[in-house]
């Protein structure tokens, strides 16, 4: 495997992911798909320039991220939300930046799920997963991955992978759309000629090969 599992550090470009317990679905509604990525958003820096309430109400009135002036902890080079998980991949800014944006975070969002839903205790399996991404060649078929997740799993059809509007990809799609969390150019530059359309079809050529190695990977476990 290109990556491997070690601890955070400054410069370094990280997959992190984790999953809801028991599967069960905490990003099924589009409210609360946005208000995950309105967290990532807010807590990818440690000196937020305004409140979170507020932030919040700019969101939902404008339906796109605020651009904050605060100072970064990570970079967000590419997510993707899942019904039952969540892939992101990051750049660490600043010393203790990953854990720091992945404590506040998740911890956000649980305080949010478990309030709208009148429910108590933990929200995701323990602590994140979390793999270094070392080279360019990885960070091009990391991302590749994470884009592909929702053909994969069937929540859009292949034709359609570029509508799933809780993934980076759609902001590579969609690049004249306001709603711009990640810094996808990281992605970009690195594809053949550094140019967007070669990346959308790196990532779309390979949606069949992907989901085989999803069935191969089920067979294996069971």
């Amino acid at each position: 495997m290109a990556y491997r599992t070690i601890k955070p550090y400054t410069g370094g470009i990280f997959h992190i992911f984790n999953r809801s317990i028991n599967h069960e679905e905490i990003f099924s509604k589009s409210t609360d798909s946005q208000r995950m990525l309105t967290n990532i958003a807010y807590y990818s820096q440690t000196e937020q320039p305004v409140s979170l309430s507020y932030y919040l109400a700019w969101c939902a009135k404008n339906r796109s991220p605020m651009s904050l002036q605060g100072t970064q902890l990570v970079t967000i080079i590419a997510y993707c939300l899942m019904p039952t998980h969540f892939h992101l991949l990051v750049k660490q800014e600043q010393e203790k930046g990953v854990s720091t944006f992945m404590a506040n975070t998740q911890n956000s969002y649980t305080r949010y799920y478990n309030s709208v839903y009148d429910r108590e205790g933990h929200l995701f399996q323990g602590q994140y997963k979390l793999v270094e991404v070392n080279s360019n060649e990885s960070l091009l078929h990391v991302s590749r991955y994470i884009h592909l997740n929702p053909s994969t799993a069937k929540l859009v059809s292949d034709a359609n992978l570029d509508t799933y509007e809780y993934s980076s990809f759609h902001e590579i799609a969609h690049h004249n759309s306001a709603n711009h969390l990640a810094n996808t150019s990281i992605i970009i530059d690195q594809s053949n000629e550094h140019d967007r359309t070669n990346y959308i079809n790196f990532v779309k050529d390979n949606i069949d090969y992907q989901r085989k190695l999803k069935m191969i990977e089920k067979l294996t476990i069971d």
